[in-house]
């Protein structure tokens, strides 16, 4: 995934506890020249790292969670939302412009989780973003899968993305981390085999954000009021190091250590 926007119900909150995590500074008025309004950007820097909006009141009535959704770019959004309900993906929100930074739409894939797509003006300096195979502190890794299905999401992100699809265990038995996706090196998505007792809003995207010490990373978030936690069905193979994240109004993300 490329970029990443999370819905909150209490922006100035998560502002202030991503800033002070990760060193994102938010532009939420103007969002800057060819940034989206409520870009996060890397400290010091103009390098787009994730979007931020405050949750509608409809969304709030209706006990709406808040969640991050990943965004996948594409040269045209309309033609992509077709391919992916065609692949069995539910419409949320059809395409249509997002300021003047593009096209963008948002849909579930068939297991169930949300994402979305982006196409990006000419003139738009954000979204996508490159993912980076050595990322500097507070920037987007790569995003993780957590659902009950995880063939059924393999074959759907592998044809309508052709991403490529590393299976270390090819059998009728998932295996935990063992379905991946990458473009050329660098690990664009994992997917993680869960049950709704394990993690009760499965399934879900969990974007992952690069930190230097995780373990000072996962005491800090508890001190800003969130809670860092062991993601579910840890098993005894090869992965970065990694700690799911629960901000202060309960939306997950991923610490990832680089």
């Amino acid at each position: 995934m490329f970029w990443a926007q999370l819905k909150t119900p209490d922006l100035d909150a998560v502002m202030a506890f991503y800033s002070a995590l990760l060193g994102w500074r938010v532009d939420v008025n103007t969002g800057g020249p060819g940034l989206p309004k409520g870009a996060c950007v890397l400290g010091g820097t103009t390098e787009p790292v994730a979007g931020m909006a405050s949750m509608s009141a409809w969304e709030v009535q209706q006990d709406e969670p808040p969640r991050w959704t990943p965004f996948v770019p594409t040269p045209d959004a309309v033609a992509m939302t077709e391919r992916a309900q065609f692949h069995g993906a539910t419409l949320i929100e059809p395409a249509m412009p997002a300021g003047g930074d593009g096209w963008r739409a948002v849909l579930s894939d068939p297991t169930g989780a949300e994402f979305g797509i982006w196409e990006t003006t000419p003139s738009a300096a954000a979204p996508p973003i490159e993912v980076s195979e050595n990322p500097a502190p507070g920037s987007l890794v790569w995003s993780e899968l957590q659902t009950t299905d995880p063939y059924a999401a393999r074959d759907f992100y592998g044809d309508l993305l052709v991403w490529s699809c590393v299976d270390d265990h090819p059998s009728d038995e998932f295996l935990g981390d063992d379905i991946r996706f990458s473009r050329g090196n660098a690990p664009i998505a994992r997917l993680r085999s869960v049950t709704r007792a394990e993690v009760s809003d499965a399934p879900r995207w969990l974007p992952g954000f690069a930190v230097e010490n995780l373990d000072e990373a996962a005491k800090r978030a508890g001190d800003l009021g969130g809670a860092a936690h062991e993601p579910p069905s840890e098993l005894e193979c090869e992965r970065p190091e990694v700690v799911v994240l629960d901000d202060p109004t309960g939306a997950s993300c991923l610490l990832v250590a680089s």
